[in-house]
């Protein structure tokens, strides 16, 4: 989380690491914090997990996270 210049407004910078798509059970690695479905983390909730995506809604907005793959590296 940083906070916007000149305001008190928090704004969310998530990073998702991993989802695991288990049913009920399902979870997303959200920066090495596991969320599972209906869990909450600043104020967004989340309410489906997907192979590669987490989908979290917040006041009637639906934000959709990707995992992104890290960067290979040749030698």
């Amino acid at each position: 989380m940083t906070r916007s210049p000149g305001t008190a407004r928090v704004v969310w910078t998530p990073w998702l690491k991993a989802t695991l798509v288990a049913g009920e059970r399902s979870m997303a690695n959200l920066g090495g914090v596991l969320l599972r479905v209906g869990q909450e983390t600043h104020g967004y909730r989340l309410v489906e997990v997907r192979e590669w995506e987490a989908v979290f809604t917040r006041d009637g907005e639906t934000v959709v996270l990707a995992v992104v793959p890290p960067i290979e590296f040749e030698p």
